[in-house]
């Protein structure tokens, strides 16, 4: 994924000058209503979140139109902006609730789906990093190359990810299958 490269950028800020904003807006419009159930669709099973996450990342897109337009790929920029919204909450979730742990010398609550036996709660139990990997991977049909872009971390990490994450959900899909 790259921006625009300096010697074209001109032309393409002329080219929309000349275009106006509806053009703007129907480039967007047209690249939001073909993406944002998918994204939003691929990355639920990682966070409850996932839906506001995407949203945040299409208006960020529209903010900086101009820029993302002219990348190579823009869902890919929007996909990226998203999985840094899902890491950014999931990190401030994990803080804030170290804190009230500590406050209140109890273990956290169990999550709603900690007791669904299906594939996506036992998804939602990973550790963000492989959650997202398996998801990105498996669910949004991305390459390994894609999905570290999309992380913005090594392949070698995306595979590591993917590994435990295969790994984790074995464990988790065992565990619940002894409990019923």
């Amino acid at each position: 994924m790259r921006t625009v490269p300096p010697d074209r950028s001109d032309d393409i800020h002329a080219a929309r000058r000349r275009e106006g904003p509806a053009a703007v807006s129907s480039d967007f419009e047209t690249m939001f209503r073909a993406n944002y159930r998918s994204l939003v669709r691929v990355l639920s099973p990682v966070s409850p979140d996932a839906a506001d996450a995407v949203q945040e990342a299409f208006i960020e897109a529209l903010r900086h139109w101009d820029v993302v337009a002219g990348c190579d790929d823009p869902v890919a920029w929007v996909r990226r902006v998203t999985v840094n919204k899902l890491t950014d909450h999931g990190r401030r979730t994990r803080s804030q609730q170290r804190i009230v742990d500590r406050l209140r010398f109890v273990r956290p609550p169990r999550r709603e789906t900690d007791d669904l036996p299906d594939v996506t709660s036992a998804i939602a139990r990973l550790p963000l990093r492989q959650g997202l990997a398996m998801t990105l991977f498996y669910l949004g049909d991305l390459s390994v190359e894609e999905v570290a872009r999309t992380m913005g971390i090594s392949t070698g990490a995306v595979k590591s990810s993917l590994h435990a994450g295969r790994k984790g959900l074995r464990t988790i899909l065992e565990d619940q299958d002894e409990d019923h």
